[in-house]
C-alpha cells in the first residue's frame, strides 16, 4: 500500500470517529434534558410529592412537589356543632298570654320580620373584609403588660398574654367548630375589654382555662391589636349570641354608649344554635321564685300572671307584668319589672335570654319559656362572629367592626 493510501484511509477513519463522537454526545444531552422536563412534569402534577426516588440529576432543579395551599371557606362548610333542635312540647291544652309578643306556637317562637332584611351579600362584600386588617403591633413574648381578673372567685395577676389566652381557652376556645378569625375577634375583644378595665382600677370577672395552642396562636397573631373609640379604648363587650337583634348598653345597663346600640343580625335566624331553645318550669316553682324576690303572690288562673307589655331592641323583653303589676318594693325603692329582671333576678339565669315567649300548660300545671340568644346580648355575639366568619369570609377586623360601629380596630 502506498503511502498517499495509507493517509487516505487514516483520514476516512479520523472523520468517522469524529461524527460518532459527536452526535452521540448529542444524544445524551437530548435525553438527560427529557428526563429533566419529565421530573419538572412529574413534580407538577397533584400527586407529585408521592414520588418515591426522582432522578438524579446532574444540575440540581428547583421544583415545586408541595401541595400545601391556605385554606379557604370550603374548608368550613360542615354543620354548626352542637346545634340543639327547638324542643316539642307534649300535646296539651295551651294557652297563650295575651301580649304583644311575636307569635307563638307549642312553645316556638316565631321572629317578626325583619324591617330592613340583610342578605348574606349585602351586608358585606368578603372580599374587600381583609383590605383594613391591622397588622400586629406587638411580641406576646417579650410583653411585661400585666392584667388582673376574677375567676372561679380567686384574683388571677399576671403576664397579659397568658390571662388573655386563659380568658378566650374559656370563653370559645372549648368549640372545636370556632373559626379562627372568630377566636382573633375575641382575642382583641378580651385584651381590650381586660385592659379597659384595669385602667379605670376594675377587676372583671371572666372564664379562665388553660389554653390549647390554636387558641395560643390566635392570640399571637393579633396580640397588642385593640378596639378604640374615638382613640379611646373601648366596652369591648361580648356574650353567647344575640337573638337576630342585638341588645344595647341602655336597655341593659342604663348608659347610652354610641357603639354599643342594638342592631340587627339576621344571620342568627338561619345558623345560631341558640336560636328556639325552651326551658320548662313548674307552676309552684315560679310562684315560689316570684314571691321570694318580689313578694308578689301569685293566685288564680296561671294563664293570667304574666304578659309581655312591649319589647326592647327588637325582640327583647321589655316590660313585664306579674300579676298585674309591673314594679314591687324593694329597700324603700320600686323596682321596674322587666324580661331581664325575669330571667336574672326571678329565675336565676336559668332562661338563656331576655327574647322570650311563654306558653301555660293546663294539663301539666307548667309553663315553657322559649328563648333566642344566649346572654345580655350586649356587643359582640361568639355565635354571630363564628357565623360572620365561616359563612360570609369576614376577618376578626370586619368582625369587630360589624359589632362595635364607629370603631377601629389598630
Amino acid at each position: 500500500m502506498s503511502k498517499a493510501a495509507f493517509i487516505k484511509i487514516a483520514f476516512a477513519l479520523a472523520v468517522i470517529s469524529l461524527y460518532t463522537y459527536v452526535f452521540g454526545v448529542m444524544d445524551i444531552v437530548s435525553n438527560e434534558h427529557l428526563i429533566i422536563n419529565d421530573v419538572q412534569l412529574s413534580a407538577s402534577a397533584s400527586d407529585s410529592d408521592s414520588m418515591s426516588e426522582p432522578p438524579k440529576l446532574t444540575e440540581p432543579a428547583e421544583l415545586d412537589v408541595s401541595n400545601k395551599r391556605m385554606p379557604g371557606l370550603a374548608d368550613y362548610n360542615s354543620p354548626v356543632a352542637n346545634y340543639v333542635a327547638p324542643s316539642t312540647i307534649d300535646e296539651g291544652q295551651f294557652t297563650t298570654a295575651a301580649t304583644t309578643a311575636p307569635a307563638v306556637t307549642e312553645g316556638i317562637m316565631t321572629l317578626p320580620t325583619f324591617t330592613n332584611p340583610l342578605t348574606f351579600s349585602t351586608m358585606m362584600n368578603p372580599a374587600s373584609t381583609n383590605q383594613n386588617s391591622p397588622t400586629p403591633v406587638g411580641n406576646p413574648d417579650s410583653t411585661s403588660e400585666r392584667f388582673k381578673i376574677i375567676s372561679g372567685g380567686q384574683v388571677i395577676e399576671g403576664n397579659a398574654f397568658n390571662i388573655v389566652a386563659q380568658v378566650v381557652q374559656g370563653e370559645v376556645g372549648g368549640y372545636s367548630h370556632f373559626h379562627d378569625e372568630a377566636i382573633k375577634a375575641q382575642a382583641v375583644a378580651a385584651y381590650t375589654f381586660i385592659k379597659n378595665q384595669n385602667q379605670k382600677g376594675r377587676t372583671p370577672t371572666l372564664p379562665a382555662r388553660e389554653p390549647n395552642e390554636r387558641v395560643k396562636q390566635c392570640v399571637r397573631d393579633v396580640w397588642g391589636i385593640a378596639v378604640y373609640y374615638n382613640n379611646e379604648l373601648a366596652e369591648s363587650v361580648f356574650s353567647a349570641s344575640s337573638a337576630g337583634w342585638t341588645s344595647s348598653a341602655k336597655n341593659v345597663w342604663g348608659s347610652d354608649i354610641p357603639y354599643l346600640r342594638s342592631k340587627e343580625t339576621p344571620f342568627d335566624i338561619q345558623h345560631d344554635p341558640n336560636r328556639n331553645q325552651t326551658v320548662t318550669f313548674t307552676a309552684d316553682e315560679i310562684k315560689q321564685n316570684v314571691q321570694r324576690v318580689t313578694g308578689i303572690q301569685l293566685t288564680g288562673n296561671p294563664d293570667n300572671w304574666f304578659k309581655i307589655i312591649n319589647h326592647v331592641d327588637g325582640v327583647y323583653v321589655g316590660t313585664f307584668s306579674i300579676g298585674g303589676r309591673t314594679t314591687y318594693r324593694k329597700d324603700g325603692k320600686d323596682v321596674q319589672i322587666t324580661g331581664r329582671h325575669m330571667r336574672e333576678q326571678i329565675m336565676g339565669f336559668k332562661m338563656r335570654s331576655a327574647a322570650f315567649t311563654f306558653t301555660y300548660n293546663r294539663n301539666r300545671d307548667t309553663f315553657t319559656f322559649t328563648t333566642n340568644g344566649y346572654g345580655h346580648g350586649v356587643g359582640m355575639s361568639q355565635n354571630g362572629a363564628h357565623i360572620l366568619a365561616k359563612e360570609m369570609g369576614y376577618d376578626y377586623a370586619a368582625i369587630l367592626r360589624f359589632y362595635f360601629d364607629g370603631v377601629e380596630v389598630r
